[in-house]
């Protein structure tokens, strides 16, 4: 009885530290995040991305992209000052330049920060204004295939063909046109996109579930046999069972949420089959990308994304299904095994952070392919997703360790920066920020040391940049 009584003393003695430890990091994770608004505010305010040495903005995507991006980041964090600073810019913008920019840019990162900032406010203005950009964007989509092309001008309406696409290109739709067809009770949204994913189904392929990466969107076939969930293939998968998350799992009256739920089941039991490998003599899972069905055993940083996707996938909605998801265990398993291998390739390198590619040989493990950091977020994304599902303490530390390297190494006079050599104490500063480190990897960060009742994973869902979207209801 002395013990138990013991026990729990030292419980209560602790638990106010580890908050307190807890307090401190999410708030050192605030002041990146305000360090990187600032010199946006500063020195690139209207612009889309910022050179954070040389103190200067730049656009490619012209559309006030730091701020779209990075709205539901201001939201979460409760930088009411800022968030209102950038409503007002989206209130005040058109979303029309007289350019041909990406489809899938647009599409994820500002259709999808405009309705985030729907789902998380309520804020009738952001739907409206994605509303109002996708009509102009729809014309992309009507090709001969069906598969759409990836320039558009969206103040003529006018689309580009291009000769090659990529199945992420094409694909990363779903989510955010389903959104807004719940939404504004306009089905001619979700039904470009259920069109979208058809045409690719349909697309010459020779592994059953698994699509080419590299498409002719003209013709609809692939131009080349390259399969991957890596870079390229990625968000298509991911956002086949976030769709279904989405649309309300199990819970649906919605056809088409069992039927991409049952879509991303199968590609997942192919990827398990070809393109997950297990390397020696450290048995680190990886994914790999395939030609000719041959592998070249190169996973990116990109690709640690899959680690949070099987989790999701295990893990969603499962207490509410008869015998819980489709091959939960496995996948869950699948998870953790990936994030494991994505860490090591944190904790081997001079800076602690890990390289854009690393390569997989037999009997050495990995070597690092290309060295650079563009200030990406998949790993903590999944470290999140990991510590979400499991309250494993060791994710938290994984990602307080990643901060700590990023802070120290990739700090820069207005916000963060890019750097070349993750191998290198003395590595070169590439002098530029992408808005994704602010739309996902402080974000990301963030949530990883907050309450899980901040943005529950229950109620809502990630796009591939991280905007969360309620889930219907």
């Amino acid at each position: 009885m002395k013990a138990l009584v013991l026990a729990v003393l030292v419980i209560v003695a602790i638990c106010p530290i580890i908050d307190a430890q807890m307090d401190s990091r999410r708030d050192s994770i605030k002041q990146a995040m305000k360090h990187s608004w600032e010199g946006y505010v500063q020195y690139g305010w209207g612009m889309d991305n910022m050179k954070t040495i040389s103190e200067e903005g730049y656009n490619w995507l012209y559309m006030n992209l730091t701020v779209v991006d990075a709205i539901d980041t201001l939201w979460i964090m409760g930088l009411t000052d800022e968030y209102n600073d950038a409503r007002a810019v989206i209130e005040s913008y058109g979303f029309a330049p007289d350019k041909f920019i990406s489809l899938f840019d647009v599409t994820m990162r500002v259709i999808g920060g405009l309705l985030s900032a729907h789902s998380l406010t309520g804020d009738e203005l952001f739907l409206s204004k994605a509303e109002e950009l996708e009509r102009r964007l729809l014309p992309a989509y009507d090709t001969p295939s069906k598969i759409p092309y990836n320039s558009i001008n969206p103040q003529s309406s006018k689309a580009r063909p291009d000769l090659t696409t990529n199945l992420a290109q094409a694909g990363t739709c779903l989510m955010e046109l389903y959104y807004l067809s719940h939404h504004t009770g306009d089905n001619t949204f979700s039904e470009t996109a259920a069109t979208v994913v058809d045409s690719i189904v349909q697309m010459p392929h020779d592994i059953p579930a698994l699509y080419p990466i590299y498409i002719d969107p003209v013709t609809g076939k692939p131009n080349k046999d390259t399969v991957s969930i890596d870079c390229d293939g990625d968000s298509f998968y991911e956002y086949l069972v976030k769709t279904w998350v989405l649309l309300g799992g199990p819970n649906s009256d919605s056809e088409d949420a069992s039927n991409y739920r049952g879509m991303w089941d199968d590609s997942m039991d192919a990827t398990i089959e070809y393109l997950i490998k297990v390397s020696s003599p450290s048995s680190f899972y990886y994914t790999t990308s395939m030609t000719r069905n041959i592998p070249d055993n190169v996973m990116g940083h990109l690709g640690c994304y899959a680690a949070g996707m099987f989790a999701l996938g295990a893990n969603a909605f499962n207490s509410s299904i008869p015998n819980g998801n489709y091959l939960s265990n496995t996948h869950m398993q699948i998870a953790k095994e990936l994030i494991r291998t994505c860490h090591e390739t944190y904790i081997s390198t001079a800076t602690g952070i890990g390289p854009e590619k690393f390569k997989f040989h037999e009997g050495s493990d990995f070597s690092i392919q290309s060295p650079e950091y563009l200030l990406r977020p998949e790993v903590v994304e999944s470290y999140f997703y990991l510590w979400r599902y499991t309250h494993d303490e060791m994710y938290r530390d994984w990602g307080w360790d990643a901060f700590t390297a990023i802070n120290a190494t990739c700090y820069a006079p207005a916000g963060f920066t890019d750097i070349a050599n993750v191998d290198s104490l003395s590595t070169s500063l590439l002098n530029d920020q992408d808005p994704y480190f602010l739309a996902e990897t402080l974000k990301y960060l963030y949530l990883l040391f907050s309450e899980d009742e901040l943005v529950p994973l229950d109620k809502f869902v990630f796009t591939t940049e991280a905007h969360p979207l309620s889930i219907f209801v």
